[in-house]
């Protein structure tokens, strides 16, 4: 059961919600549903730290459950389980620290404007933004933009045709 001093199981939660919107998968609303309760979380935190640490949760619940398929590439590949324990696991969470990292900084920042309206514009611009980076850097890792969500078998087609003017960042 949930209780407002212990919210990181709804973060958690949230963040399993938001890779069933991904393929396989293409539950889309279960993906909003994730987004929007990791919003109220982070508007919800009683201080900016935990939002920080709430916003780890979500993220590192969804990039590794999202993940999952990374140490059997390895295993795939190379036919040794050690291969896939001390390579493939080790890259699943290496990648998914650093698709993290935008989840945190939209939680830290937009936390301050939790009370106004300011907070939706500076949460989703935050997001847009370091996932726009995440994909173009040199590290850069294309994997799971919050807007592939709408591309998906059962996504919702007009939602996808946004893609065509600003690309799959607008649709985040």
């Amino acid at each position: 059961m949930y209780h407002p001093s212990r919210p990181w199981p709804v973060a958690l939660l949230a963040g399993l919600g938001l890779t069933f919107g991904f393929a396989p998968f293409n539950l889309w609303p279960l993906a909003l549903v994730g987004v929007a309760v990791w919003a109220h979380v982070v508007r919800t935190a009683p201080t900016r730290r935990a939002a920080t640490r709430l916003s780890f949760i979500f993220g590192m619940a969804h990039g590794v459950t999202a993940l999952y398929w990374l140490p059997w590439a390895f295993w795939h590949d190379s036919q040794s389980m050690a291969f896939a324990i001390f390579g493939g696991v080790p890259a699943m969470l290496a990648i998914a620290l650093w698709a993290v990292l935008g989840y945190v900084l939209a939680g830290r920042l937009a936390w301050r404007w939790r009370q106004r309206a300011a907070f939706w514009w500076v949460w989703g611009g935050v997001l847009m933004v370091t996932e726009g980076l995440r994909i173009l850097t040199p590290f850069g890792f294309p994997w799971l933009p919050l807007g592939a969500v709408w591309a998906g078998g059962q996504g919702v087609p007009y939602l996808a045709q946004l893609a065509s003017v600003g690309g799959v960042t607008l649709l985040s």
